[in-house]
């Protein structure tokens, strides 16, 4: 009676082994392998060793093997396959299937862009041309305006209607306003209203007769006083205004050489302006004091809490001094531009 041997797997080999001897044998060191897989020295070591285990995941591992053999010239299946013994795992390699020419989608999208673009550019030129026939109206001629009527309110409380045509003030209202002739329109006035005055009871005309003599006795009075006071208001003027001058030059002479009172701590800068310049003045709290455009020929006298900083967009156009003294600004600026600080 015969008994059955079991038979015993063979042993599996280590794909690491196979690797490193593969690497001796090219006389490569772990460290060139390491820089040409773009791993660490480490990594390259556990994979010889055969601790699979301590890399990130079997995956990788089996990754990391295949570009190691490729690498070193050796058979890819082969080396994967004593992975995959060494390892236990049962993966194989996955088919790969050929796909077919891949058709382009149609680009429908491009289209309709390309039709909403031209719909608003149309949207567009109806709108410009729209707005072009609105300013192209020419405005209402009111020159072309003749007068027609006049309505006259007379002294009983009732209005009258006065209807004349062109031809009856002889020309045109513009044409004689243009020329000068003011004394024929006064004269045109008062024919349009004398037939209103004829026409007004015998009371009415006998007051309104009165109060012309009494404006006119007036105008007179007005006009004889003003023709007697103006040589003597002639003569004192030049007086007056010789008196005024020297007062008000005394006075802007005292402003102008008292200079501010200033508080602890504060400084005062002063700049004049031989052309144009943009100006910024800011006290040591950062408060902007000036900012401004100032033009040629001015002047700025500016106080606050030191030190100042200033900003002159043409330092050129600019001469600056701070509590009296002139600052060189030949040092502070870059591209005619200066800014700095004084009283610091």
């Amino acid at each position: 009676m015969s008994t059955a041997v079991p038979e015993t797997p063979a042993p599996s080999v280590n794909p690491g082994e196979t690797l490193r001897l593969a690497r001796e044998a090219k006389g490569l060191s772990p460290a060139s392998v390491a820089q040409s897989l773009n791993l660490s020295e480490f990594n390259v070591r556990l994979i010889e060793d055969g601790a699979f285990e301590r890399l990130p995941g079997l995956t990788f591992a089996r990754g990391y093997v295949r570009a190691y053999a490729r690498l070193l010239g050796l058979d890819q299946n082969r080396v994967i396959v004593e992975f995959d013994q060494f390892t236990g795992t049962t993966a194989g390699a996955a088919a790969v299937k050929t796909l077919g020419k891949v058709k382009e989608p149609v680009r429908t999208s491009r289209s309709v862009m390309r039709m909403l673009t031209l719909l608003v550019f149309l949207l567009l030129g109806v709108g410009t041309f729209m707005w072009w026939q609105e300013t192209q109206r020419l405005p209402v001629d009111i020159g072309g305006l003749s007068l027609d009527k006049v309505e006259v309110d007379s002294v009983d409380g009732t209005t009258e209607v006065h209807r004349f045509d062109a031809e009856s003030l002889g020309e045109p209202v513009s044409e004689m306003a243009e020329a000068g002739n003011v004394d024929e329109l006064a004269d045109t006035a008062s024919e349009l209203e004398t037939p209103q005055v004829a026409e007004q009871t015998p009371e009415a005309s006998a007051e309104l007769t009165s109060e012309s003599l009494v404006a006119t006795d007036t105008e007179q009075t007005v006009q004889t006083a003003a023709e007697s006071a103006s040589p003597t208001t002639a003569q004192s003027a030049p007086a007056l205004l010789a008196a005024a001058e020297p007062a008000s030059t005394e006075v802007s002479e005292e402003a102008a050489t008292e200079p501010p009172v200033l508080a602890a701590g504060e400084g005062r800068v002063q700049i004049r302006f031989s052309g144009d310049c943009w100006t910024q003045v800011a006290d040591a709290k950062g408060k902007v004091l000036v900012s401004t455009l100032k033009r040629q020929g001015e002047q700025l006298d500016v106080a606050g809490l030191a030190p100042l900083s200033l900003i002159l967009g043409d330092a050129s156009a600019a001469t600056v001094s701070y509590n009296g003294n002139a600052v060189d600004l030949s040092g502070y600026s870059r591209g005619n531009v200066a800014r700095l600080k004084v009283g610091e």
